[in-house]
Protein backbone atom coordinates (compact mmCIF):
# COMPACT_ATOMS: atom_id res chain seq x y z
CA UNK A 1 0.00 0.00 0.00
CA UNK A 2 1.27 3.32 -0.99
CA UNK A 3 1.24 6.40 1.53
CA UNK A 4 -0.23 10.05 0.86
CA UNK A 5 3.47 11.04 -0.29
CA UNK A 6 4.48 8.22 -2.55
CA UNK A 7 6.44 5.92 -0.42
CA UNK A 8 5.65 2.65 1.38
CA UNK A 9 3.16 3.00 4.35
CA UNK A 10 4.88 1.52 7.64
CA UNK A 11 2.97 -1.19 9.53
CA UNK A 12 1.94 1.54 12.42
CA UNK A 13 0.26 3.16 9.58
CA UNK A 14 -1.09 0.06 7.60
CA UNK A 15 -3.31 -1.02 11.41
CA UNK A 16 -4.47 2.62 11.52
CA UNK A 17 -5.50 2.63 8.05
CA UNK A 18 -7.46 -0.42 8.40
CA UNK A 19 -8.86 0.57 11.71
CA UNK A 20 -10.30 3.58 10.29
CA UNK A 21 -11.61 1.52 7.25
CA UNK A 22 -13.59 -0.85 9.77
CA UNK A 23 -14.48 1.59 11.77
CA UNK A 24 -16.75 3.56 8.99
CA UNK A 25 -17.57 0.03 7.53
CA UNK A 26 -18.93 -0.57 11.08
CA UNK A 27 -20.46 3.32 11.24
CA UNK A 28 -22.37 2.78 7.96
CA UNK A 29 -24.23 -0.51 9.02
CA UNK A 30 -24.74 0.92 12.03
CA UNK A 31 -26.45 4.57 10.40
CA UNK A 32 -28.34 1.36 7.88
CA UNK A 33 -30.24 0.24 11.29
CA UNK A 34 -30.73 3.70 12.66
CA UNK A 35 -31.94 4.43 9.26
CA UNK A 36 -34.43 1.40 9.27
CA UNK A 37 -35.83 2.06 12.71
CA UNK A 38 -36.39 6.07 11.65
CA UNK A 39 -38.38 4.50 8.91
CA UNK A 40 -40.32 1.99 10.82
CA UNK A 41 -40.75 3.77 14.01
CA UNK A 42 -41.40 7.03 12.16
CA UNK A 43 -40.21 10.55 13.59
CA UNK A 44 -41.71 12.88 15.94
CA UNK A 45 -44.13 15.50 13.77
CA UNK A 46 -43.26 18.78 14.00
CA UNK A 47 -45.53 20.91 15.99
CA UNK A 48 -48.90 22.75 14.10
CA UNK A 49 -47.82 26.46 15.66
CA UNK A 50 -44.38 26.00 14.02
CA UNK A 51 -44.56 27.96 10.67
CA UNK A 52 -43.73 25.89 7.66
CA UNK A 53 -40.46 27.49 6.67
CA UNK A 54 -39.06 26.34 9.89
CA UNK A 55 -40.33 22.84 9.81
CA UNK A 56 -38.85 22.27 6.38
CA UNK A 57 -35.37 23.93 7.44
CA UNK A 58 -35.81 21.26 10.50
CA UNK A 59 -36.37 18.73 8.37
CA UNK A 60 -32.97 19.28 6.30
CA UNK A 61 -30.96 19.69 9.27
CA UNK A 62 -31.87 16.49 10.46
CA UNK A 63 -31.22 14.40 6.81
CA UNK A 64 -28.18 16.14 6.80
CA UNK A 65 -26.34 14.80 9.13
CA UNK A 66 -27.60 11.11 7.76
CA UNK A 67 -26.46 11.80 4.79
CA UNK A 68 -22.72 12.55 5.85
CA UNK A 69 -23.10 9.44 7.70
CA UNK A 70 -23.96 7.51 4.92
CA UNK A 71 -21.38 9.22 2.40
CA UNK A 72 -18.26 9.46 4.41
CA UNK A 73 -17.93 5.80 4.77
CA UNK A 74 -18.87 5.10 1.31
CA UNK A 75 -16.25 7.52 -0.28
CA UNK A 76 -13.49 6.37 2.46
CA UNK A 77 -14.32 2.54 0.97
CA UNK A 78 -14.54 3.70 -2.31
CA UNK A 79 -11.13 5.59 -1.75
CA UNK A 80 -9.49 2.73 -0.01
CA UNK A 81 -10.32 -0.24 -1.65
CA UNK A 82 -10.27 0.10 -5.35
CA UNK A 83 -7.97 3.89 -4.95
CA UNK A 84 -9.94 6.13 -6.62
CA UNK A 85 -8.63 9.67 -5.69
CA UNK A 86 -11.57 11.30 -6.15
CA UNK A 87 -13.31 9.94 -3.42
CA UNK A 88 -10.08 10.29 -1.11
CA UNK A 89 -10.87 13.93 -1.87
CA UNK A 90 -14.49 13.79 -0.83
CA UNK A 91 -14.05 11.96 1.47
CA UNK A 92 -10.92 14.45 3.39
CA UNK A 93 -12.60 17.93 2.47
CA UNK A 94 -16.55 18.45 1.59
CA UNK A 95 -17.72 16.69 5.15
CA UNK A 96 -15.45 19.70 6.95
CA UNK A 97 -17.29 22.38 4.57
CA UNK A 98 -20.69 20.69 5.62
CA UNK A 99 -19.82 19.93 8.84
CA UNK A 100 -19.20 23.82 9.52
CA UNK A 101 -22.50 24.79 7.26
CA UNK A 102 -24.53 22.55 10.09
CA UNK A 103 -23.21 23.57 13.14
CA UNK A 104 -23.44 27.34 11.93
CA UNK A 105 -27.14 26.79 10.88
CA UNK A 106 -27.87 24.72 14.51
CA UNK A 107 -26.24 27.89 16.34
CA UNK A 108 -28.92 30.25 13.86
CA UNK A 109 -31.76 27.44 14.67
CA UNK A 110 -31.24 27.72 18.74
CA UNK A 111 -30.81 31.72 18.21
CA UNK A 112 -34.06 31.52 16.20
CA UNK A 113 -36.03 29.15 19.05
CA UNK A 114 -34.45 31.13 21.84
CA UNK A 115 -35.70 34.39 20.38
CA UNK A 116 -38.06 34.19 18.06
Amino acid sequence: MASGRGGTAADEQLASAYIHVYVGIAILMLIGVRLVLRFVQGAPSVPPEEPGILGLMAKAAHATPYFLLVALPVTGVAAFYPGYDGAGEVHAEVPKIIRRAIIAAHVLGVLAHQFY
